[in-house]
């Protein structure tokens, strides 16, 4: 299964590198995603970005959402325009996911790859390219993409975005955000704050109409 999911955004191609490298905020800016939790974090000698995260998103329907989740591996380098992620866990392991983002004209055209086999006998193909590509991976992406499309057109590089709010070691309690360094799981979990609190926040920075539906 192979996918490519694209929308034009007039903004800055940094502004929105940097929201789609910044999953742990995504639950602040993206309605159908319910948590993203970072497990590692670490800065690679030539200033790539590593992440281990469990992503949680609901598939949104006519009459209601189904619930998805996945883990994965994230390498995010701001310099060379790397943003990739790679499907370690999960229906969908294995899953390779590449964001493009290449000049348009004034804007910036915004493309998501998703490369996928789904290794079951006989059956394996066909619900790969007809239910897992077009009815979960396009449609979450499709969305995905909408959302931050909106916030840089309505914030016109206002947004920033940041760390998680809050994070929390294991064995202690809730800590003032600060700078992340590099831990592993065993140390400490980064995990996004619930979102009426993230949601508030967040709109109290950047305005009401962060908020994609």
């Amino acid at each position: 299964m192979y996918t490519e999911t694209s929308v034009v955004m007039h903004g800055s191609r940094e502004q929105i590198f940097a929201l789609g490298a910044a999953i742990e905020d995504w639950p602040l800016i993206l309605s159908h995603y319910r948590s993203v939790v970072l497990t590692e974090r670490t800065i690679q000698p030539d200033g790539t970005i590593h992440k281990i995260a469990t992503m949680k998103a609901w598939r949104l329907l006519p009459l209601g959402k189904l619930p998805v989740s996945w883990k994965t591996i994230q390498e995010s380098n701001a310099v060379n325009g790397r943003l990739h992620f790679l499907h370690i866990g999960g229906f969908t392991k294995g899953m390779d996911v590449y964001w493009l983002l290449k000049p348009e004209g004034d804007a910036t055209r915004v493309t998501i790859t998703h490369d996928f086999t789904l290794k079951w006998p006989l059956i394996g193909n066909f619900i790969a390219h007809r239910i897992v590509g077009p009815f979960f991976v396009d449609a979450i992406a499709r969305r995905t993409l909408r959302c931050i499309k909106a916030i840089v057109e309505e914030k016109a590089g206002s947004l920033t975005p940041r760390p998680p709010l809050l994070s929390r070691t294991k064995g202690e309690g809730e800590q003032e955000r600060g700078s992340i360094v590099t831990v592993g799981a065993s140390d400490i979990l980064y995990e996004s704050p619930p979102l009426s609190i993230a949601i508030k926040q967040w709109r109290g920075a950047a305005g009401e109409g962060s908020n994609c539906g």
